[in-house]
């Protein structure tokens, strides 16, 4: 985890420093609703689960059509509807909440004619900060695998309200490639994937 911290943060002096060579840095500042679920190969689809998210990020500008985009998301993800057993052997349904620490790093290409528009696509990881059952919250951080990657897209487009600020609305979409659950039984692969409407704010900061 630690090295993963380090690598974070010097990719983002590395792109800084480009960026202060080749083009402008913007900042944002968004919260959105996700909507989750995993992918079993022998049970199909589990039910969504819906949470909230926070997150940060920095746009460097290569071009005027260009920029390379990090972020830190704090990413609520699950399924829900699950049925578990009890220690007396009673079965009960429940939602499942996993709480992670995502970091995509993304290309955005800026289209349109005044390059309000933007798509993102790139990739992902993220770091598993809890896991647990919602109805008697149980802990069930040591099933899951402390990381998770995958692909990640978006679009969105930015109004401009200010000289150096401005308001966005974006669809954020993950896939996940890695296994989520740290056993996999009957060599089951199981994955989770997200999408997200987000709303935030831009600030230009040079």
């Amino acid at each position: 985890m630690k090295k993963s911290i380090f690598s974070i943060i010097a990719v983002f002096v590395c792109f800084m420093a480009t960026a202060q060579r080749r083009g402008s840095v913007e900042a944002s500042l968004s919260g959105g609703y996700n909507w989750s679920s995993i992918y079993s190969d022998t049970q199909g689809t589990f039910d969504s689960h819906g949470a909230y998210n926070l997150s940060a990020g920095l746009d460097f500008y290569l071009s005027r059509d260009w920029s390379i985009r990090i972020r830190a998301i704090n990413d609520r993800k699950g399924f829900n509807n699950v049925v578990f057993t009890d220690n007396n052997g009673f079965d009960f349904k429940s939602d499942v909440a996993l709480n992670y620490v995502t970091v995509p790093v993304q290309a955005s290409w800026h289209f349109g004619r005044t390059k309000n528009w933007y798509f993102n696509f790139g990739g992902y990881a993220g770091f598993l900060n809890s896991a647990k059952e919602t109805r008697f919250n149980t802990n069930l951080k040591p099933d899951f695998n402390d990381t998770d990657a995958g692909l990640a897209l978006g679009l969105g487009v930015k109004i401009p309200v200010g000289d150096k600020l401005r308001l966005f609305f974006e669809y954020d979409y993950q896939y996940g490639l890695t296994e989520l659950y740290r056993v996999r039984y009957d060599n089951e692969h199981t994955n989770v994937s997200r999408s997200a409407v987000n709303v935030g704010l831009n600030f230009l900061l040079q």
